[in-house]
């Protein structure tokens, strides 16, 4: 797996293989602005965990979200996503209180 940026607003793309020819998948977690990978880290089960920063106001959450909302236009805020391991479907995802510009650099921890 691999997190990358491209475009004028970033935009978060990743991919999942077994082996350099053996691509499962490729997705876009990208949304109406811009969206920055902090740390990607995948689970024994194979589930992928994305922390990042967004400025999207339309940033998919979960209904157990922390927060679920932007703190007001052209606010930067950190977010923790988590993705079955096929990457089809969030398990959970929200956005991280704070101030204006939190940023997410990074996942530590276990994550069992």
């Amino acid at each position: 797996m691999s997190g990358i940026k491209k475009g004028a607003d970033p935009d978060i793309f990743f991919c999942r293989s077994e082996s350099i020819a053996g691509l499962l998948y490729a997705t876009f977690f990208g949304f109406n602005v811009a969206e920055e990978i902090g740390g990607l880290r995948v689970d024994g089960d194979g589930n992928i965990y994305l922390a990042g920063e967004t400025q999207s106001t339309e940033f998919p959450t979960t209904p157990d979200a922390i927060q679920s909302y932007q703190l007001g236009s052209f606010s930067t805020s950190a977010f923790l996503s988590e993705l079955n391991p096929s990457g089809s479907a969030l398990v959970f995802s929200t956005l991280l209180p704070g101030s204006t510009a939190l940023l997410a650099r990074g996942i530590q921890g276990s994550l069992a």
